[in-house]
């Protein structure tokens, strides 16, 4: 009796025929599985050994980065080889004899090839959830939500191993099975991503986040594995995994329909019939006929005059390589020379779909070009990069949702866009000014999205503007919640906090974020003075050290100085920073003989004249003279009665660098008037100026010329 839909027997019959084959693979996405696990543990063992303790979070993609690339390529090995027959005519002859129907023949093979599949996913990811929830130590952690990109590699498979049964019911040899496998999963996105890009080539004021997201390459499996192989960062989204599967099942669907259909005589051809074969050659000579096409579109709008002999020379060249690749192909897959004259007539097809190509793109370019309406026809605009200076999503999530209906930001748009686009029509391709950003402009019914440009003093303008608006000053101060970022002291790795040390530094800071204006906090992540590892002085004083914050997600990174804009953040940081100095350290400042050095500064000091003053001091190592040696004796004695204080850096305070280790520590001063015996120099510097000296003791006492310090903090 002939089964219409499913064989068991057969099914089983075709998993016995792939066990040399799945077993190869199951050994090898599971090995990739151990190998990222231990990989993992050594790293975050060596980070231990290292003293720096930071929170990593793995994804399942993050944690076994070769995870898609091994599904994708054993998915076409295993359609290969269970379909082999298809190539063969005895073979071929032998399983359509076979008491069932064509149905149940392909959707019983079929099943075995993605039955390997998915118990390969499903062992590599049990394996990888295993090693990363159980045998890593606590600050790996393994974020569970990303377990459905399993769904997505059981998609990638599917798509693989249905566009090569497809291929291998289209043709009948093993080259045109490899060539038609190429052409489906390749030439489809290749001309849309070409075209794409050749658009965006000529107009410069169209933006990627114009081109709707269901034409973006990266949802065709194939092209997203080779874009992030091995990448740490690699994420999935939900409608790549649809459009996975989705496209996979219509691969599947076209190739059932295809192999019912197929007559045992195909095998051993490259095509049924002429107009497939017609088909498939014309595709692999369209995909040649891109670069001439690429490099015609570059010529001809950016350029006032007609090509020179030397250019078109260049173009025939490029076509006349196409024109072999059209007939070598035909040789190559049909090997019959007499089936060259045949291919000619399809050439005019080969000619329409170049002028196609050529012709969309410059008709697209003119219409947009066209396209720019007046300030009174926009209705609202949305800032989709605004590109400040250090603009940073850490600090904009959300910004993009924000409208803006303000008559003078819709002119400044307005004219930006009719400037750009009266240069592009004249041949002008450079529209860059000073600063460039993406903006979404809303239309009546319809909305457009362009890369626009301004000067300085226009982008000025179109700033003052937006802070006008209560919701962009909201969501520029928004800051991550602590369990969506790693949080770090990024220069100090010899300072380790516990998790709940670092909740509670950063809860401050987030507390001291909020009470401060919108413009300070903008002027202070994008133009402050910090300098690095050591203190100074200028708008503010800068400890020697940022808050680093990595988003868990998305892997962005924003480091934000530690200073005296604020204190009370300042103030923990110093707090813990005293904990870890030893009492051995405060022993070798009052030994004279000592042979490390020590670095001092001083804030918020006066002198007699009440002129602000900030002191450096560099004590070197080895004999120190009486006068120097008592300095280091009273700021050693004050440190003591200091220590579990907390230390305001509003207020006269000192800080003691100790050489050998680089560490910090510091407590207030009890006076705002300089030490009666700081060590005396021979020089005054100003502020941005430290002093190095060769001899034992190098003293500067300098003038602050910035605002006074209580002036920039809120209270």
């Amino acid at each position: 009796m002939k089964r219409k839909w499913f064989n068991p027997s057969l099914y089983i019959d075709a998993l016995l025929q792939l066990r040399v084959v799945g077993v190869t693979y199951l050994i090898i996405i599971e090995i990739s599985a151990l190998l990222t696990c231990i990989s993992a543990y050594l790293g975050s063992i060596r980070l231990a050994d290292l003293n720096v303790s930071r929170e990593i979070t793995y994804t399942l993609l993050k944690a076994n980065p070769v995870y898609l690339f091994i599904v994708t390529i054993f998915s076409p090995i295993m359609s290969l080889i269970i379909f082999n027959f298809l190539n063969k005519r005895n073979a071929s002859d032998v399983f359509h004899a076979l008491p069932d129907r064509r149905t149940s023949l392909f959707l019983s093979l079929f099943a075995a090839v993605m039955s390997w599949i998915a118990v390969g996913i499903l062992l590599s990811t049990t394996t990888t959830i295993i090693g990363f929830v159980f045998f890593m130590p606590q600050t790996v952690t393994f974020e569970f939500s990303s377990v459905w990109a399993l769904f997505y590699a059981l998609g990638s498979g599917l798509f693989t191993a249905g566009l090569t049964a497809l291929a291998m019911s289209l043709t009948g040899t093993l080259f045109s099975n490899f060539a038609v496998a190429g052409l489906i999963a390749l030439a489809p996105r290749l001309f849309i991503m070409v075209f794409i890009t050749s658009l965006c080539s000529l107009l410069p004021i169209l933006p990627s986040d114009a081109i709707p997201f269901w034409l973006q390459e990266r949802n065709n499996p194939i092209f997203f594995l080779f874009e992030n192989l091995f990448s740490t960062q690699a994420n999935v989204s939900p409608f790549q995994t649809i459009y996975a599967f989705i496209i996979g099942v219509l691969y599947i669907a076209a190739a059932l329909i295809i192999f019912c259909r197929r007559k045992s005589e195909t095998a051993d051809k490259s095509a049924p019939n002429r107009i497939l074969q017609t088909a498939f050659r014309l595709i692999f000579t369209m995909l040649i006929c891109l670069i001439p096409c690429t490099a015609i579109l570059n010529t001809v709008s950016y350029s006032t005059e007609f090509p020179g002999a030397e250019t078109i020379f260049g173009f025939v060249v490029l076509y006349i390589i196409a024109l072999i690749g059209y007939f070598v192909y035909e040789l190559i897959t049909t090997r019959r020379a007499r089936n060259l004259l045949r291919a000619v007539p399809a050439l005019g097809i080969l000619v329409l779909l170049n002028v196609l190509f050529i012709g969309g793109a410059l008709t697209i370019r003119e219409l947009t070009l066209r396209d720019t309406p007046d300030a009174e026809d926009i209705a609202s605009v949305r800032f989709l990069n605004l590109n400040a200076v250090s603009y940073n999503k850490f600090f904009n999530d959300g910004i993009e949702k924000i409208e803006f209906k303000d008559r003078e930001i819709n002119r400044i748009i307005s004219t930006a866009l009719q400037d750009a686009a009266k240069k592009l029509r004249y041949g002008n391709k450079n529209i860059t000014k000073d600063a460039l950003f993406i903006v979404n402009i809303e239309l009546d019914g319809r909305s457009m999205t362009r890369r626009l440009s301004l000067s300085y003093e226009e982008f000025s303008g179109l700033f003052n503007q937006l802070l006008k608006n209560d919701d962009f000053l909201k969501f520029y101060k928004i800051l991550p919640e602590f369990d969506e970022v790693n949080i770090s002291i990024s220069r100090n790795t010899r300072l380790q906090l516990s998790d709940a040390d670092l909740k509670s530094l950063y809860t401050t800071f987030k507390a001291e974020v909020e009470t401060l204006d919108f413009k300070t906090w903008f002027d202070y992540i994008n133009n402050n003075s910090f300098s690095g590892d050591r203190l100074h002085q200028s708008d503010y004083i800068y400890l020697p050290d940022e808050l680093t914050l990595i988003d868990k997600k998305d892997g962005y990174i924003r480091n934000i100085p530690l200073s005296s804009l604020l204190p009370n953040t300042s103030s923990q940081y110093m707090k813990f920073s005293n904990h870890i100095i030893e009492d051995s350290v405060i022993t070798d400042m009052r030994n004279s003989q000592s042979e490390y050095g020590f670095e001092i500064n001083g804030f918020g000091f006066v002198d007699e004249f009440g002129t602000s003053k900030a002191v450096f001091i560099f004590v070197s190592p080895g004999f120190r003279p009486q006068p120097e040696q008592d300095f280091l004796n009273d700021l050693a004695d004050l440190f003591e009665r200091k220590r579990g204080l907390p230390v305001d850096i509003n207020k006269p305070f000192w800080a003691v660098r100790e050489k050998n280790t680089g560490r910090y520590f510091y407590f207030n001063s009890d006076s705002s008037a300089l030490p009666a015996n700081l060590p005396k120099g021979h020089k005054y510097y100003e502020p941005q100026t430290v002093y190095y000296s060769t001899t034992t003791v190098a003293h500067t006492a300098y003038t602050s010329t910035g605002p006074t310090i209580t002036s920039k903090v809120q209270p």
